[in-house]
């Protein structure tokens, strides 16, 4: 599996001598002052009815430390009363650069480790290993823990943050053997992701701890960390660890920003075997493969998934359906979109009840119809009638009577002058022939006026003319 290259040109690493270290220290002093003298100045100009500007302070500071180029340091890791299980878990080789601090059993954390401590790890029992990740107070983790799934749900499916508060690594299946390089992978994936922007105040900047996102740090140990999970037995992928590594790289993978399809279908191969019966994987493996045109294994994902999720129900249906909306109208400009709408479609269909699917996916096509979102996409279009088909069979309901084709959909979108798209006002149905009233036979039952029943007659009907 290729690995995203690193441009390491914009970072300057942290430094080394106590002179430098403390350098920094006092510049980080002197800009922290600075901006509480700057609040403190803007308070007292409002109290003062005085006009001024109400720009964040905090974000311009960090926008100019990442202009600057503000040294960063490498991962800081405390390890908790480091016993004969740290010793495997320092000699595996690791991604990234690790720093490792031995921290006591009980106690406060130094106050020199307090501002830049990425994670602690400890063992409470001999095959389990703990990972907190640091977490401050208003900027919260987007994942409690990785080893445990998350409510079913679109975002918990497609996650826009993976960042955990902890990770829970357990190895006590199957032979009770201990995997330090899983582990340390695992690590160095947590402190990459707990680096989110989001989650960096500007103490956690000046003290080195700079974020680590798209295609850099992040990219290279969860791809290392995907090359560990493909190496393992298959009778090795029950242990909990494994099933914890994979279901991070599955998340991962379908939303990493800016990641090549090769990639994320390496990546899904590898979690694929681990995590087959969750449904989550399944929805995301087959967004990924349809996302990248390989739509026949696709499909056939999720028809798997849509098995799975048969008989589940999801919390709040209805704002799972405007998270549908809103992806539909993005895979205008991502053309990978369409994977996770036709996975969405597949998620909200099957967990509804069979007997209001189709009016789940009347309303759907009509959106489709009515936006105008996959107007000259006939591709797209067929992909997410493939995908309501795979529904109508798992539930066992009647396929739609008439199926939105590429002409049906330009007939329904008129175009204004200036582009806008308008929908136009849709036709009413007939009533199929067996919901029909019989109709009478005999005299009775002739039709038109009462002089041309009368005259036994048949009724006069209108005929188009012919354009001259």
């Amino acid at each position: 599996m290729e690995r995203p290259a690193f441009d390491s040109s914009r970072a300057r690493r942290w430094p080394a001598s106590a002179l430098g270290e403390t350098a920094l220290r006092v510049t980080g002093s002197f800009v922290r002052g600075t901006l509480a003298a700057a609040s403190a100045l803007r308070e007292l100009g409002v109290e003062a009815g005085i006009g001024v500007d109400n720009h964040d302070d905090e974000e311009r500071t960090k926008a100019w430390l990442e202009g600057v180029r503000w040294p960063r340091r490498p991962l800081q890791v405390g390890i908790v009363n480091p016993g004969h299980w740290a010793g495997p878990l320092f000699a595996a080789g690791g991604v990234l650069d690790v720093e490792w601090h031995s921290l006591p059993e009980h106690g406060r954390l130094p106050a020199s480790l307090a501002d830049h401590l990425d994670a602690v790890v400890a063992s409470p029992t001999p095959w389990t290993i703990e990972v907190l990740v640091s977490e401050r107070r208003g900027r919260d983790a987007a994942w409690y823990d990785w080893a445990n799934e998350r409510p079913l749900s679109y975002p918990s499916v497609f996650p826009a943050r993976i960042d955990p508060s902890r990770v829970t690594l357990d190895f006590s299946v199957v032979g009770d053997r201990f995997h330090p390089e899983l582990a340390r992978r695992v690590i160095e994936c947590a402190c990459a992701a707990g680096r989110h922007a989001t989650r960096l105040s500007l103490r956690d900047r000046l003290a080195g701890r700079a974020p680590m996102l798209g295609v850099g740090d992040s990219a290279r140990c969860m791809t290392a960390l995907a090359e560990t999970v493909a190496g393992f037995d298959p009778a090795e992928t029950r242990i909990p660890a494994v099933r914890t590594a994979a279901r991070v790289l599955s998340a991962w993978a379908v939303g990493a920003p800016a990641l090549a399809d090769e990639t994320r279908a390496n990546v899904m191969a590898a979690v694929l075997p681990v995590l087959g019966d969750e449904p989550e994987t399944l929805l995301r493996a087959a967004a990924v493969r349809i996302g990248a045109t390989d739509d026949g294994p696709g499909f056939g994902t999720l028809e798997r998934a849509a098995g799975v999720l048969r008989g589940k129900r999801i919390d709040a249906p209805a704002d799972q359906w405007m998270f549908l909306q809103s992806e539909l109208a993005a895979q205008a400009s991502e053309p990978a979109a369409i994977g996770r709408v036709a996975a969405g479609v597949v998620l909200l269909g099957a967990t509804c009840p069979p007997g209001s699917y189709p009016y789940f996916r009347d309303d759907f096509f009509d959106e489709v119809r009515a936006t105008g979102a996959l107007l000259e996409k006939e591709q797209d279009l067929a992909v997410l009638m493939e995908a309501s088909r795979i529904v109508e069979r798992v539930h066992g309901v009647a396929p739609r009577e008439v199926m939105l084709d590429a002409r049906a959909l330009r007939k329904w979108a008129l175009v204004r002058e200036g582009g806008e798209r308008v929908p136009a006002a849709p036709k009413r149905r007939a009533k199929p022939a067996a919901a029909r009233p019989p109709q009478k036979r005999g005299p009775s039952a002739a039709a038109g006026s009462p002089q041309e029943r009368d005259a036994g007659t048949k009724p006069a009907t209108r005929r188009r003319k012919r354009a001259a």
